[in-house]
């Protein structure tokens, strides 16, 4: 699989640490064209360290469904209403800034 931006790797082995369970890994290569030709999967990451936890309310019916994300650490500082790309899901509206969480709302993919 290919960690996008970075690198390609091999899952090896199920590691715990703690209350944390982990892969460990073995880096193939860090060439994106070797990736594409050997059609990796492509997998959106986001350090633990600069993460910051996201609850995406999306539109169904009448209702709106809750999704938890962990996002890159610099959406916190970002201004209430603005518009924001979530990378493969779309584009959703800052709605709210806690110390630990954003809520966004899904606008459109």
């Amino acid at each position: 699989m290919r960690l996008l931006g970075f690198v390609n790797i091999k899952l090896r082995e199920l590691v715990a640490y703690g209350s944390t369970i982990a892969f460990k890994v073995e880096v193939t290569s860090y060439s994106p064209e070797e990736a594409k030709y050997q059609k990796l999967p492509i997998i959106q990451w986001v350090e633990k360290n600069h993460a910051t936890e996201v609850e995406l309310l999306t539109p169904r019916g009448t209702t709106l469904e809750k999704h938890t994300l962990l996002a890159e650490g610099d959406l916190i500082s970002m201004e209430l209403d603005s518009i924001v790309q979530f990378y493969r899901i779309g584009f959703a509206r800052i709605d709210s800034v806690e110390k630990d969480k954003v809520t966004c709302i899904f606008a459109h993919d």
